[in-house]
């Protein structure tokens, strides 16, 4: 249970027992939801439709209602939305004419940050299965962490969300600026790259939001960096303890002798000159193993052993839509939340280490500002797929622009030489990957849409044989 103390410093007064949130099912609301519940508060929401996590939810005593209706259900002391909840929302229109107070889900995230001490991940690329890396690791460790992740760690779905532990492992948002809300004791970055154009107009105010960012640490504090992270030396600057990790020759905490496979990766970790040991991770690609050096560099930071740090590793299940197995064979068959160009790249790459006969990719394209601005880099990121299929973009919460569609990044695939990538509807896919999809090939289900629901119809439809 939470005193008025802790109120004080979640919400900022004393008088709120009960918390209605808008889009409750949402990647970053449901864990917020949950934590609510682990501190004995009163807990409903809303969802345009019932999904795993909102049942979840229910069993743990939250109040959920479908769709999004002009009243609210009681009157919750305090109504919690996402930059997803349009501004007419008609929940937080009325909740607003009542006088309730409505906080974005950051500033609600922020009060966590002051109840315990935490480590926040941030970053462009991988912050999602780094910060799950992290958890599972002090989980298995049985370090009893609190955890506000962003996305769905295969087997910490039924974690209480606040435990009994001194430590918050969050996971950071970069694509609005509301990461400078929280108030960390530890952050680690796992580099930056200019994906929400919508939000930043270009590189140097990406790199002065990181800068304020990281200037949040205390002097006693601690970063630990992708050392490959452009403008690192602006982001190190603040006077705490730095740790770099990656695989290039300066990094602190280093990865060497990687070989990997269709099970994962093995790799050597070296701490500056001196080797401490081999570890086992169950994810694929080069992506997976600095992914890993970045739980590796924190962990070991927090006083746990390499031998406990590798035990978590190489049970890591995995994070869902992030380079998820949803089964090996007759093919192998994978969905991925890549969006932007380097994570596709990445990706595939990841995919191609696993020696399929050849890689059919369906790839839908995310929001109209990504896609004007990136079509031409997008299109290139494609080229290591063997098989190109486009959906119809995906636009989240943005109107539309003029002209932008998913066939500016057609367009530029045949700029390129790609004549035989297609754009097609829903079932068009479906019927073009069933028949084109031999035993021994890998199909990449991937954008970060709803595209990603046809990976858990393939692999309900074509199970793997015994």
């Amino acid at each position: 249970m939470i005193g008025p103390g802790e109120k004080n410093l979640l919400f900022g007064r004393e008088d709120i027992d009960s918390v209605h949130l808008v889009g409750i099912g949402g990647a970053g609301m449901n864990v917020l939801a949950r934590i609510l519940l682990s501190l004995g508060l009163e807990v409903s929401g809303s969802d345009l439709k019932p999904t795993p996590a909102t049942g979840r939810l229910a069993r743990l005593g939250a109040r959920i209602r479908r769709g999004h209706q002009p009243d609210l259900p009681g009157r919750p002391g305090l109504l919690v939305y996402s930059s997803a909840v349009d501004p007419g929302n008609p929940e937080l229109a009325r909740a607003r004419e009542l006088g309730i107070p409505c906080v974005h889900r950051s500033r609600l995230l922020a009060g966590l940050t002051r109840l315990k001490r935490t480590v926040a991940v941030a970053g462009s690329h991988g912050k999602t299965t780094t910060a799950a890396l992290i958890a599972w690791i002090l989980v298995r460790a049985g370090r009893k962490p609190s955890l506000a992740l962003g996305g769905e760690a295969i087997g910490l779905e039924d974690h209480p969300g606040w435990d009994g532990g001194d430590l918050l492992v969050a996971e950071a948002d970069e694509s609005d600026g509301s990461l400078e809300r929280l108030s960390p004791r530890a952050e680690v970055i796992t580099g930056l790259d200019l994906d929400h154009v919508d939000h930043y107009s270009s590189w140097e105010k990406l790199i002065l939001t990181f800068e304020r960012f990281s200037a949040k640490l205390p002097a006693d504090g601690l970063l630990v960096v992708e050392a490959e992270t452009p403008h690192l030396h602006r982001l190190a600057r603040g006077g705490c303890r730095v740790v770099t990790y990656g695989l290039g020759e300066g990094a602190s905490i280093r990865g060497r002798e990687i070989s990997l496979g269709p099970g994962g990766s093995r790799f050597r970790v070296f701490r500056g000159a001196w080797e401490i040991g081999e570890a086992v991770l169950g994810q694929l690609g080069v992506c997976g193993v600095v992914n890993g050096l970045g739980a590796i560099a924190f962990c070991l930071e927090e006083g746990l052993g390499f031998a406990e740090i590798v035990r978590g590793l190489e049970t890591f299940p995995g994070v869902r839509r992030r380079l998820e197995v949803k089964s090996r064979r007759p093919f192998l068959l994978v969905e991925d939340y890549a969006h932007h160009p380097v994570e596709i790249k990445a990706a595939l790459a990841a995919v191609r280490s696993a020696g399929p006969k050849k890689i059919l990719c369906v790839f839908q394209p995310h929001r109209y500002s990504r896609t004007r601005h990136f079509s031409r880099r997008l299109a290139e990121a494609l080229l290591g797929a063997d098989r190109i299929i486009l959906a119809d973009l995906y636009p989240a919460f943005e109107a539309p622009l003029p002209g932008v569609s998913s066939g500016l990044v057609l367009e530029a695939l045949r700029d390129l030489g790609r004549t035989d990538a297609v754009l097609l509807d829903r079932p068009a896919i479906r019927s073009r990957l069933e028949a084109e999809t031999e035993p021994g090939d890998a199909v990449v289900i991937m954008g970060a849409g709803p595209i990603g629901s046809l990976a858990g119809e393939l692999a309900a439809a074509r199970p793997e044989p015994d």
